[in-house]
């Protein structure tokens, strides 16, 4: 009897032993899971935060470009450079917007980046002031458009 009493209770040590390694085991891979989604999300929202200021510094940019274009003395070259910034940064949040697995939105960046690149052909290499206030409308318009899907893209992460 004290055999099968040994036996019947490293059964019981062993099955325990089982369980709770196994829960143990489940409770950590839920855990690891969850951290790497949270992680992902909270990436997610950074890079999408990262997109909107660099959209807005863009403009800011363009704005700069565009001011100093029209009121340029006559007699000194024009500056490009704050344009050349411009674009970069819209490379970047098209970029970012590719990363986040937002199509529509990266598009809708590469459309945006489009307007930056005519505007620049036209003003920088024909010298055209006239087209000026075309393209800052055509930027409105596309901001319009991008804003807010990067409402709706941080939404949907929070």
């Amino acid at each position: 009897m004290e055999i099968i009493e040994v036996i019947d209770t490293a059964i019981k040590i062993g099955l325990g032993a089982l369980i709770t390694g196994t829960a143990t085991y489940l409770l950590a891979n839920r855990n690891y899971k969850y951290d790497l989604k949270k992680k992902s999300i909270e990436n997610n929202v950074t890079l999408l935060k990262e997109l909107s200021i660099k959209l807005e510094h863009a403009e800011a940019f363009l704005n700069e470009t565009s001011h100093s274009y029209l009121f340029q003395a006559a007699d000194k070259p024009f500056d490009a450079t704050p344009f050349i910034s411009a674009q970069k940064l819209l490379y970047e949040a098209r970029a970012m917007a590719n990363l986040l697995g937002k199509r529509e939105l990266t598009e809708q960046i590469s459309a945006l980046s489009e307007v930056f690149e005519k505007m620049y052909n036209e003003l920088f290499k024909t010298n055209n002031h006239s087209t000026l206030s075309s393209f800052v409308k055509s930027i409105d318009d596309k901001k319009k458009e991008i804003y807010p899907l990067i409402t709706e893209a941080y939404t949907e992460l929070t």
